[in-house]
């Protein structure tokens, strides 16, 4: 860390550069300081006059309307909801549990890691330790099982019919009496 010795020169110079409207960073180039933060911190310190902040904006040169699909189109791409497939036949029969179950410490890279039995329980437990499938950490029927799809529900069958009806009709709203989901 570099200490700036502020002595009187130091000080005035500062002064006739703040009030040339300079910026912080060119009147740290000017007199040889290293630090912007330095020459913000002595002006708070002086009291001198703040500036407004002048943002600039260097477009990328297109038309603006251009622009904004440009960036509506990286939006829609990102906010895109994930698509999810289901199998189209039956699913693999999952595996019958192993004779011999694997701990975690025993395991290799390519052997399943469906768990058998509850860590918690008094029953033995243990990994099952199947070959994997390709870019996976479980075995064809385990991965089957575990990835299986899940049902979409609508939201509107998650919502209780009273949900968001006793604020409205309290405040006297437009949509006094109708269900709004919250």
């Amino acid at each position: 860390m570099t200490t700036v010795i502020w002595d009187q020169t130091k000080v005035d110079t500062l002064k006739t550069l703040w009030a040339k409207g300079l910026s912080a960073s060119q009147v740290a180039r000017e007199m040889g300081i290293k630090s912007r933060s330095a020459i913000i911190g002595k002006v708070h310190r002086l009291c001198l006059p703040y500036r407004t902040t002048i943002t600039r904006f260097y477009g990328t040169g297109r038309p603006a309307r251009e622009r904004d699909a440009a960036i509506r189109l990286k939006r829609s791409q990102r906010s895109a909801p994930r698509r999810v497939t289901f199998a189209s036949g039956p699913l693999p029969p999952e595996p019958p549990r192993p004779a011999k179950l694997f701990k975690l410490a025993d395991m290799e890279d390519h052997q399943c890691r469906y768990v058998f039995g509850d860590p918690r329980g008094t029953e033995p437990w243990g990994y099952c330790g199947c070959s994997t499938a390709p870019g996976s950490s479980y075995c064809i029927g385990h991965h089957a099982k575990v990835y299986a799809g899940v049902p979409v529900r609508s939201k509107s069958a998650d919502i209780p019919e009273w949900r968001g009806k006793h604020r409205l009709d309290k405040h006297g709203s437009k949509y006094a009496g109708k269900a709004v989901a919250l």
